[in-house]
């Protein structure tokens, strides 16, 4: 499941608990429908956090990256040039 559909099961639950909460109150199942929304939630906050953490995880290695690229432009040239002179 991806994130999107963790969140519509979420809403639709929150949706249809508040529309039908006299109802749920009179049969007394305030408890089950507690417990749902807090595993839907749980869910929820689960998908988000590794998608968030993915995110970072893939960022960083990026400019890890970039960093090393960019170190090397720099170097090379440098190390170029240093060789050409010690060799004329």
């Amino acid at each position: 499941m991806t994130l999107s559909d963790h969140l519509a099961h979420l809403l639709s639950q929150f949706s249809e608990t508040l529309a039908g909460v006299t109802t749920i109150r009179a049969f007394g199942a305030t408890k089950r429908f507690e417990s749902q929304a807090r595993a839907l939630v749980t869910t929820n906050t689960r998908a988000q956090l590794n998608q968030f953490l993915t995110g970072q995880w893939v960022s960083f290695n990026l400019d890890i990256i970039s960093t090393l690229v960019t170190v090397a432009t720099l170097l090379i040239p440098v190390i170029l040039f240093h060789t050409q002179l010690e060799s004329v």
